[in-house]
């Protein structure tokens, strides 16, 4: 079954555009990633401060995976001096919808 995540996180002040940024480097860097179904960043509409990360992939342990290269250590580590707190984070199993393999 795949496997999701829904992330919030929660950058100091002024500072979300920049967090956003990292996420979105690491989007265009997983379109390579075949494992990777989904990845989209976008900000609060309320608080531009409040970034939120939405992923699919084929299964848990290549979501686990994917956070190991060092690029992407690196990446988390340009991220963490943004990061004020986090909103939440939710691992679901995506069952089927529209740009999942086999939802339509």
């Amino acid at each position: 079954m795949t496997y999701g995540l829904f992330t919030g996180f929660t950058a100091h002040p002024g500072r979300g555009a920049e967090l956003l940024d990292v996420l979105l480097a690491a989007a265009e860097a997983l379109r390579a990633d075949p494992a990777c179904l989904h990845y989209v960043a976008g900000t609060a509409e309320d608080d531009p401060d409040a970034v939120w990360v939405w992923e699919a992939w084929i299964d848990r342990a290549a979501h686990d995976a994917a956070l190991e290269p060092p690029e992407v250590r690196a990446a988390i580590a340009r991220a963490r001096p943004l990061l004020a707190g986090t909103a939440g984070r939710t691992a679901v199993r995506l069952h089927a919808g529209k740009g999942l393999p086999g939802g339509g």
